[in-house]
């Protein structure tokens, strides 16, 4: 692919956000999740801050075995780096987010947890912190406990060395991510139907698709509906409006079919006849041209970020090379 490893310019944050709260999606009922939290009119602000409701629930995920009330979380995207300023950097948010209370003491330190998430061993970090007396104690497969340091809880997840299939979401968000990882996570996503799993699945594949291209190239012929449902999700909206409109209008044409056809085979007889007809007439007819103005825009879409030939493209958008091309004829006519 074209410029494919081009990785400064994805968006990150988001699926990394995204791919938390999936990841802790059996534990949503006990948390409460604020992206991007503002610490005060200054423009500081947390990656993602989890508060836990109830102190005493215990959490299913081992991620979350070390949250408390208030759990400060910080991301690394893969070009990034995770060093002893970084450290210093959330460090200083969590007191600043302590001080921050409605009353002194308001928010005890003890209920404070920071995590850093990293797709990497951050080895000159840990070893700089070792160096000034922690202690990092490893809690879980990609899961480090940071010790005799500070007042608040620390842990650094390191994503590539996460084990287990309850992490799919992040994982594929991995410079490392595997074939295997892909397929485990588009099994979870094809058993998600809430609006908000759905949401926090296609923002965590728009980031992994483009940052795993040839894995998914390679998964596609037998995940292929998986895949091209992300594609349909981008214009939900506008297929749902053209097929309920050519729905509306098919019935319409068929039910005045059916009453001319009533008068020689029975009113009652022919209108029925006429909206089952048009009924299954318009939502063959409103999906297909829907599925076509998605295809559509996702081509256009492709051929205006201009890093990807025309085969990349029809492989992407699951469409012929011609039908790139006529694409993009038609954008040079608007344009």
């Amino acid at each position: 692919m074209n410029n494919a490893l081009n990785k400064d310019r994805i968006a990150w944050h988001p699926a990394l956000c995204s791919a938390t709260l999936f990841d802790l999606r059996a534990d949503m009922g006990a948390l409460v999740f604020e992206k991007e939290y503002n610490l005060n009119s200054e423009p500081l602000k947390i990656d993602l801050l989890i508060r836990k409701g109830d102190s005493k629930i215990t959490l299913k995920n081992e991620i979350a075995a070390i949250f408390r009330t208030h759990n400060i979380i910080e991301y690394k995207n893969p070009n990034a780096s995770l060093n002893i300023d970084v450290y210093h950097k959330v460090l200083g948010y969590a007191h600043l987010y302590k001080s921050y209370g409605k009353d002194v003491d308001s928010i005890p330190a003890s209920e404070i947890t920071i995590s850093f998430f990293r797709a990497g061993y951050p080895r000159k970090l840990f070893q700089q912190l070792c160096d000034d007396g922690a202690v990092i104690r490893r809690f879980a497969p990609g899961i480090y406990y940071l010790e005799q340091t500070s007042s608040f809880a620390i842990q650094f997840v390191v994503i590539n060395e996460l084990q287990g299939e309850s992490h799919a979401g992040l994982k594929v968000l991995s410079s490392t991510a595997t074939i295997h990882d892909i397929k485990i996570f588009l099994e979870e996503a094809r058993n998600c139907y809430s609006k908000e799993e759905k949401d926090l699945i296609s923002s965590i594949l728009n980031v992994s698709i483009w940052a795993n291209y040839r894995l998914y190239q390679k998964v596609k012929e037998d995940y292929e509906m998986a895949m091209n449902a992300v594609v349909r999700d981008f214009f939900k909206d506008e297929i749902q409006a053209i097929i309920e409109e050519d729905l509306r209008l098919a019935t319409e044409k068929a039910t005045a079919e059916g009453l001319e056809r009533g008068l020689e085979q029975g009113i009652e007889q022919g209108i029925e006849q006429g909206i089952e007809q048009g009924i299954e007439q318009g939502i063959e007819q409103g999906t297909a041209r829907g599925l076509r103005i998605a295809a559509n825009k996702y081509v256009e879409r492709l051929l205006r970020k201009h890093k990807y030939d025309y085969e990349e493209i029809a492989d992407l958008a699951d469409v012929s090379v011609d039908y790139v091309k006529e694409v993009e004829k038609s954008l040079l006519v608007l344009e």
